[in-house]
């Protein structure tokens, strides 16, 4: 007589619950093996965007320079006022469009004539057009490096920045006719000044200052350095005071 294979008989009760107990504790081993899968997938692509970025960070960090230290010292085709041999060197980088610029125009020129600072500090004024978002700064730039070519940068200079409400709303062409009108208000040579305010030689001279500014990690205007160093008045609530206690102390620190 044939009989069935033990196998394909019916299963108890029991055998029943036995396998379903079994098949749940099997899903519940797959499910756990795919969450630490998933778990370890997850981990491992976190690792890697965390190395990917720190070695972003460290190509960058070979290509920038280190903010707050001047990257360009002070030399003969700087535009400096006060005595060269002072101990201390205030450098800003500025913008002749910038009104906060021509706010501190002033401003300076009040801080340097302190008894407690005046002789002490020599002051080099740097070109840094924000030619992105003043359309004449380039061309107020050039205009005072064309006067000194003939020894007037700071009296047109001066001139410019006192000037600014006037020229900054008008054309360029506009303002170029009111800087010449300085220029020959000043006893500066027409003809010459317009030339050199034409010129590569001049517009790569106010273009080095720009570039020195950005190698030392500059963003905006007015930026200052003294004896190198950046000082950031702008994290002040006091302003001016920053400026002037930060050159009182160099003073100070360099009889």
């Amino acid at each position: 007589m044939h009989q069935l294979d033990p196998a394909l008989e019916p299963m108890t009760r029991k055998e029943r619950r036995e396998l379903r107990r079994l098949q749940r504790r099997d899903e519940g081993a797959i499910h756990q093996h795919t969450k630490t899968a998933k778990r370890l997938l997850m981990w491992s692509i976190a690792a890697l965007v965390l190395v990917l970025v720190g070695w972003l960070a460290w190509r960058a960090a070979q290509r920038m320079p280190v903010a707050g230290a001047l990257s360009v010292p002070v030399g003969e085709a700087d535009n400096v006022r006060g005595p060269s041999d002072a101990p201390v060197t205030l450098v800003e980088y500025s913008d002749f469009q910038c009104p906060a610029c021509a706010t501190f125009h002033p401003i300076i020129a009040q801080i340097l004539s302190e008894p407690s600072i005046a002789g002490n500090v020599r002051f080099v004024y740097r070109h840094f057009p924000l030619t992105n978002i003043h359309n004449k700064a380039m061309l107020a730039a050039q205009a005072t490096q064309a006067a000194a070519v003939q020894g007037k940068f700071w009296e047109v200079h001066d001139k410019i920045f006192e000037s600014q409400p006037e020229w900054s709303t008008k054309s360029v062409a506009d303002a170029r006719t009111q800087f010449l009108a300085l220029a020959l208000e000043l006893g500066l040579d027409r003809e010459r000044w317009e030339r050199d305010l034409d010129s590569d030689a001049i517009r790569g001279r106010v273009e080095a200052d720009l570039e020195s500014g950005t190698s030392a990690a500059v963003t905006g205007t007015p930026s200052f350095f003294v004896n190198g160093v950046f000082v950031d008045v702008f994290s002040s609530t006091d302003v001016v005071g920053a400026l002037r206690d930060t050159l009182i102390s160099a003073v100070n620190a360099n009889p």
